[in-house]
């Protein structure tokens, strides 16, 4: 009966998760679409040279631009290593002008409604799992109860004493 409605329940609720978060994100992604502009920046200064311990960031380096609504802001913005004071980078920025992150991409939502669905595939087997354990354990421990009882009662029903 468990491994029954674990079979119809798991898929359907993996697919509810995943469908769920797939319309979640696509409408951040929208939102964010709508509300991130891609500006120019131009550097202020040179990037510095990429350090061990910075791992994998990317170097950062002072721009200036103007937000889509021309105040002008200036902060340190991700550039490549080779970049000299003077170049021009791509900054995500909001409708004011504030630094952001891009806007999510189709490949980062796909992967959003995935990974839902596999938590919830993998919650799904932790509790089968579960079940499973809980009733081998109640099971021996009903067998050795049984087993305790009969070596009781086997000798007086036989008749062996």
């Amino acid at each position: 009966m468990l491994l029954t409605t674990f079979l119809i329940a798991a898929p359907l609720l993996a697919f509810a998760a995943g469908q769920r978060a797939y319309h979640t994100a696509l409408r951040t992604e929208h939102a964010q679409a709508a509300t991130r502009h891609v500006v120019p920046a131009v550097l202020l200064t040179g990037a510095p040279p990429v350090t061990i311990s910075r791992g994998f960031e990317p170097p950062l380096a002072w721009a200036r631009w103007s937000a889509p609504n021309g105040t002008q802001h200036v902060a340190r913005v991700p550039a490549a290593t080779s970049a000299q004071a003077g170049s021009t980078v791509a900054v995500w920025v909001t409708a004011s002008g504030w630094q952001t992150r891009p806007p999510l991409r189709r490949c980062q939502v796909i992967g959003r409604a995935f990974f839902a669905a596999g938590v919830t595939a993998a919650l799904a087997v932790l509790l089968l799992g579960t079940a499973m354990l809980a009733r081998y354990i109640l099971d021996r421990r009903r067998l050795a109860d049984w087993d305790a009882e009969w070596r009781v009662t086997e000798p007086r029903w036989t008749n062996r004493h």
